[in-house]
């Protein structure tokens, strides 16, 4: 009876070393197709270079094809928020922007802020002289992959030049099979010079760590 009692003991032991192999080697190949996929939108992002906007209601979305075999989107939005003043100018005011990740096993991050657009030069003016903002409200909202929970998140805005650039800082923490991965999404907004088929557009430049 307690050769019996042994190997089943042995047997219990056998199964639960094998789980667990299996469970180590699964989390190690989902971190290691998360980081290709930040690698690969990473380098996409990197060639795209900074996007020029209007000061205008628009939303644009590019598709990144993945050697994974799924498809990224990174999307860009601008919204114009109301207000009870009554502004001469169209290009001025207060605009709610997104810029929104979302790649497949690493679940989406969408980086909001608010743009108080104060001056935008009218075309005659010289290339020096460029739109002035500042960004407020940083928000950030995490949708986790599948069988992902979101442990914390943060955001921060930064000053560079003012009324010129300003930097958004996110930071999101996830855990998935046990794993904690971290998301550091980036944009930056810029208006640094004012010529050409940059002329009274802002320059949003993102990327997604």
């Amino acid at each position: 009876m307690k050769k019996f009692k042994n190997i089943f003991t042995f047997i219990i032991a056998a199964v639960l070393s094998l789980n667990s192999f299996n469970f180590v080697h699964a989390s190690v190949a989902i971190e290691d197709l998360k980081k290709q996929e930040i690698t690969e939108v990473t380098e996409y992002l990197k060639d795209l270079g900074p996007v020029a906007l209007e000061f205008k209601e628009q939303k644009m979305v590019y598709f990144i094809p993945l050697s994974t075999g799924g498809t990224a989107t990174y999307t860009i939005e601008m919204r114009k928020l109301p207000s009870a003043q009554t502004v001469m100018e169209a290009k001025v005011g207060r605009w709610n922007i997104d810029t929104s990740f979302s790649i497949p096993v690493n679940g989406s991050i969408k980086a909001s802020a608010v743009l108080n657009v104060t001056y935008v030069p009218n075309m005659s003016s010289s290339g020096l002289d460029c739109p002035k903002f500042t960004v407020s409200s940083p928000s950030i909202s995490v949708t986790p992959p599948q069988g992902a929970k979101l442990l914390s998140s943060s955001c921060s805005v930064k000053e560079v030049q003012t009324n010129h650039e300003y930097h958004y800082d996110g930071y999101s923490s996830l855990d998935f099979l046990g794993l904690t991965i971290n998301h550091y999404p980036h944009v930056t907004y810029a208006c640094l010079g004012n010529s050409g088929t940059n002329r009274n557009k802002l320059l949003v430049d993102s990327y997604w760590k």
